[in-house]
C-alpha cells in the first residue's frame, strides 16, 4: 500500500469520525490528535511533483528522475539530491563548490550557483549535477532518536 493511499484512508477515517461524533457525541481528543499527527508525518513522506513546488534551497531530499532516450522513459532512478534556485552564491552555500564556470558576482565577491538539481555527495566533496529529468521529490524522515528501540 502506498503512502498516498494510507493518507487518503486516514483522511476518510477522520471525516467519518467527525460526522459520526458530531451526530452523537464529541470525538475523543486523544484519538483525533493521534490521527492528525499520523497524517502530518505521512504527508512528509509523500512524493511532491516539481510542478507543484520545489524544496527549499539546498534542502536534501529524495528525488525521482526519469532516464529518457529519444523521448521515451527507459528507467526511473531515486537518489538523494538538492535543488538550487540560481540566486545563491558559493559564499552562501553549505557546500564547497570548485567550479570556475559559474557566473561571478563582483558585489557579492562570489560565484552564483546555477539553478538545478545536484546529487548529494556522500563522504566526498564532489558535486554532480543531475542530468536526468527530475519529476518528483520527497522530504526525508527524521533520523532515529538514540532512545528509540
Amino acid at each position: 500500500m502506498t503512502i498516498n493511499k494510507i493518507v487518503k484512508m486516514l483522511n476518510n477515517m477522520l471525516s467519518e469520525m467527525y460526522s459520526y461524533y458530531s451526530a452523537h457525541t464529541r470525538p475523543s481528543d486523544k484519538w483525533t490528535s493521534i490521527l492528525l499527527k499520523s497524517l502530518e508525518e505521512l504527508e512528509k513522506q509523500k512524493w511532491i511533483s516539481i510542478t507543484d513546488c520545489l524544496p527549499q534551497n539546498e534542502e536534501t531530499v529524495l528525488i525521482c528522475a526519469e532516464v529518457r532516450y529519444n523521448g521515451n522513459i527507459i528507467n526511473k532512478k531515486q537518489t538523494l539530491a538538492f535543488h538550487t534556485d540560481g540566486k545563491h552564491t558559493t559564499e552562501d552555500s553549505r557546500y564547497y563548490w570548485n567550479d570556475d564556470t559559474f557566473e561571478y558576482n563582483e558585489t557579492e565577491d562570489a560565484s552564483v550557483i546555477p539553478e538545478g538539481w545536484w546529487r548529494v555527495p556522500h563522504y566526498t566533496n564532489t558535486l554532480n549535477i543531475v542530468d536526468d529529468f527530475v519529476t518528483h521529490w520527497m522530504k526525508l524522515p527524521e533520523p532515529p532518536d538514540n532512545n528509540d528501540n
